[in-house]
């Protein structure tokens, strides 16, 4: 069964820009959520720098793709 979230902007406004916290909030959802595949935007709450998936990732273990 597939499911989609979208509702990470507003909880991602509360850490104010910070990379590295954004990618900590998204490990704890993920981890309640248990998902299959995360997408994460290039152009996002991290001023269009691109690390928030990346920080998800390597805090998760997980692989990555740019």
């Amino acid at each position: 069964r597939w499911r989609a979230h979208h509702h990470f902007q507003g909880l991602l406004a509360i850490s104010r820009n910070n990379d590295i916290a954004d990618a900590k909030l998204l490990k704890a959802v993920c981890a309640k959520e248990a998902p299959q595949l995360v997408i994460c935007g290039k152009q996002a709450i991290d001023d269009d720098a691109n690390q928030v998936g990346q920080m998800l990732a390597a805090l998760q273990g997980w692989p990555q793709a740019t």
